[in-house]
Parts: C-alpha cells; structure tokens; sequence
C-alpha cells in the first residue's frame, strides 16, 4: 500500500515538473505589470517552486524578457510620435498667414517649438524603471477583490505613457480554464491518430481558441448516450444571428 502511495506521489511529481517545468513568461509577466504584484511576486514565488540554481535564472529570464518586450513598445511609440510631429508640423506651417497667425506671437512660437522639443527628450528614467521602482499598491480592506488592473493603466496613462499601452495589451489576454481532473488529459482530445503531426503552436491554438469561443457564441456541451451506454460529448454552436 505504501508503495502504491509512492508511486502515485511520484507520478504527481513528474506531472507538476512537467507543466511548470518551464517558467511561465507571460503569467509572470502579468503578474510584474500588476501594481498589487510587481517584481515582489515573483521573487516571493519562485523560491517556492523553484530549486537551486533555477530561482536565480528564471527571475532574471523574466526580467530581460519584460525589457525586451518594453523596449519593442518603445521602438512602436517613437515612430509613431515622430510621424505625428511631421503631419501636426505641416498642418502649422500651412496655416501661417491664415487667421490664426495673428495670436502667436514670435515668443510664442518660439515657446511652442521649445515644448514640443522637450516632451520629445525621452526621461532618465523609463516608464517601466519607475514602475519597479515604485512600491507594492497595497489595497485597503477587501477592495482587492474589486481591483481592476486595466482601470489602474486607463488612470495612469498620462504617467505611464508606454507601459500603459503595454500593460492593456497583456492584461486584456483572455484566460484559458481546465477543469483540473482533466488538466493533463487534455491533449488526448486534441491529437488522435489522425492529427498526430500537429505542432505545439497548434495545439495551443486549438485549445485556446476553443475555450474564448465558448462563452463567445454561447457554446453548450450537451452529454448524449450511445446504445452501448458510452457517454461522448457534443458541442452545439449557436451563432448569433
């Protein structure tokens, strides 16, 4: 009986190894963007899953990770910026002599070239350097149960320009559930003998998609017995008309 105990124990085991064998990327990434979380969380939970020399190297893959992904931000929100300060540029060189030219003065003009200047100097500090930086957002009593973190970057937006963008991105990622009996059957449903050749970006696909297309359409599973009394699952589609 023990051994049977064991056994089973050790099979447990090598499941969980096998599922978060691997560092999460975009959960821990999630989880950093999230002002309640931040960095903190990960150096709080990595330990615990993690052993050794593995804690150290996934939390800095994770840290390069996010200022890789920032820093792609970055490169998409100055070319933007720059393409919009070319059109706003040539709009205001094509209106002088109309009959807003009469309120700006030179000083003024000169003013407003000195802004625009300035709010294109990019700060010491990054969006995402400030973010770490900045404390653990502690909420009071239980409103961390009514905490929007997508809210908290529409809010900060002004103060976190970039990392707002990229955080609504992230954040707004719909989440895929399985019930957890099933978590590691799943994928003897996706690939039989006939899709056995399936990549892993595939499957992924398949799974995902099929779980956000569910509460999309109103998916209903309905349970249906065959002479034999083998129960199969049928999925019925209803869309919208």
């Amino acid at each position: 009986m023990i051994t049977l105990v064991l056994w089973h124990e050790r099979l447990m085991k090598l499941k969980f190894d096998k599922y978060w064998g691997k560092c999460n990327f975009i959960m821990a990434i999630v989880a950093v963007l999230d002002p309640r979380f931040k960095m903190t969380s990960i150096n709080f939970s990595f330990p615990k899953i993690y052993q050794g020399f593995e804690v150290a190297r996934n939390i800095d893959c994770v840290h390069d990770s996010l200022y890789q992904l920032y820093n792609e931000y970055v490169v998409d929100y100055t070319s933007s910026n720059v393409g919009q300060s070319a059109s706003k540029s040539t709009e205001g060189s094509s209106s002088v002599g109309g009959n807003n030219s009469k309120f700006k003065t030179g000083g003024r003009m000169e003013f407003d070239q000195f802004v625009r200047n300035a709010n294109n100097i990019q700060p010491a500090k990054s969006d995402l350097d400030m973010h770490l930086e900045e404390g653990v957002f502690l909420c009071l009593n239980d409103s961390d149960l009514d905490f929007d973190a997508l809210e908290w970057c529409k809010a900060n937006n002004l103060k976190f320009r970039i990392l707002s963008k990229m955080a609504s991105n992230i954040l707004s990622i719909p989440i895929t559930t399985i019930a957890s009996e099933s978590a590691f059957s799943t994928t003897g449903r996706v690939i039989d003998v006939y899709r056995a050749s399936l990549s892993t970006k595939t499957v992924q696909a398949l799974l995902c998609g099929g779980d956000w297309v569910q509460p999309l359409y109103k998916i209903k599973k309905q349970s249906k017995v065959e002479p034999r009394s083998t129960s199969i699952t049928e999925i019925v589609i209803s869309f919208p008309k």
